[in-house]
């Protein structure tokens, strides 16, 4: 976007992320305008506040940085950043009980929060503190460390649009279905228009709309699904799947999507409601709804242990086919699923599994803005347990 576009732009969103790009390039100065500029168009935006406490912390002005971050928490109280952010203001004030309590909020918040643990460590290390707790969470902060290091090795799935010769590849052989009374043209197939009619008048029946929840199976969409419950949707599941110790606040399912490769005419008939489809399957989607699709993301790696493990739970044996191999099918499936709902221009909403666990407030917020609606953000938030973040690290041997 060209700098005039930014400047002159009425979105708070906009000026916010461009401070924070201002920030990792210290340009401190230009980083406090864009969030000004962000809060004189909506006065309560929490992550401007959020940023220009960030600023103001940069500048060791850190009266105003707890003043910012204060009023962010006025206005969003589940933000760990946030509270991380008043509690250093708070530790370099000198308040250490206060940057005590801020800090321990934003833990309880986020428990994988690596610096929070780093300056809970440094303010107990003070003489007159609690030598034992700063040695706990000094650990804490180093384990934390090691485990993002390692996570930043694992190869996430790079979404990145290719053709649709490259998609051709993938493709079962296109058949005719017009014999198959139950079947719509699906998103695999050439894309299907109506032809006008010389002299038609009538205008076209306006096409069922569909959220539709999508990723990898373990990727987090019975979560997605649970906050869109939460919040206030209309969601689509027979309740056939109950929840268990795998998923145990339930998976949100119905069977009718296993056979969308023989039926999928009775999506037409989910106007308005919520969808899970996994991504193997979204190939089989029919052309004629438009989807709003939220597709969740997690390192392939973490999917395949969370599988297996999944598996064991169940007492059922797993595939014979090595992580390496079934990580490849998977990254396979997930760019061909997405690239397909890209290639018939439905908008996607892409969300990190691991970010949703970290701020689930961010997401319900997120999902609203990308919905266009209003739901109850502090309700979706709350059904997120980041104690369900079990395989996020591979097994040490």
């Amino acid at each position: 976007m060209k700098r005039a576009d930014v400047e002159n732009s009425d979105d708070p969103a906009l000026h916010f992320h461009v401070g924070i790009v201002y920030i990792s390039l210290n340009r401190l100065g230009d980083a406090q305008a864009s969030m000004l500029k962000g809060l004189k168009i909506d006065p309560h935006h929490p992550k401007c506040l959020m940023g220009l406490s960030r600023c103001y912390l940069n500048m060791n002005r850190n009266k105003k940085a707890a003043e910012a971050a204060s009023e962010a928490i006025g206005l969003q109280f589940h933000f760990p950043i946030a509270h991380y952010y008043l509690g250093l203001a708070e530790q370099h004030l000198g308040h250490y009980e206060s940057a005590i309590g801020s800090l321990n909020r934003a833990i309880k918040q986020n428990p994988n929060f690596q610096e929070v643990h780093e300056a809970l460590a440094e303010i107990y290390s003070r003489p007159v503190l609690d030598e034992n707790r700063a040695f706990k969470h000094r650990n804490a902060a180093k384990r934390l460390g090691k485990e993002n290091l390692e996570a930043k090795k694992v190869e996430p799935i790079d979404f990145k649009i290719i053709t649709s010769d490259k998609i051709s590849q993938y493709l079962p052989s296109i058949q005719k279905v017009s014999d198959n009374p139950d079947l719509d043209d699906a998103l695999y197939q050439p894309k299907t228009t109506k032809s006008p009619t010389e002299g038609d008048s009538i205008p076209e029946e306006p096409r069922p709309e569909v959220v539709l929840v999508s990723g990898l199976p373990r990727s987090g969409t019975s979560m997605i699904m649970q906050m869109l419950a939460s919040g206030g949707l209309n969601i689509f599941t027979d309740r056939n799947r109950i929840a268990d110790a795998n998923n145990p606040k339930g998976y949100y399912e119905a069977d009718l999507v296993k056979g969308l490769a023989k039926n999928n005419k009775w999506l037409s008939d989910c106007n308005g409601q919520v969808v899970k489809v996994v991504s193997p399957l979204v190939q089989y989607l029919p052309q004629t709804i438009d989807y709003k699709v939220i597709y969740m993301r997690r390192p392939v790696a973490e999917v395949v242990r969370s599988q297996k493990k999944m598996l064991e739970r169940l007492g059922e044996q797993a595939t014979e086919i090595d992580d390496e191999q079934m990580a490849k099918v998977l990254r396979e499936q997930a760019h061909f699923g997405i690239n397909l709902l890209m290639l018939h221009k439905n908008p996607v909403l892409r969300l990190s599994y691991a970010e949703v666990l970290a701020d689930p407030m961010g997401a319900a917020n997120q999902l609203n803005e990308f919905l266009g609606l209003e739901l109850d953000a502090s309700a979706m938030a709350a059904v997120v347990d980041p104690k369900l973040h079990r395989e996020k690290n591979p097994l040490k041997t």
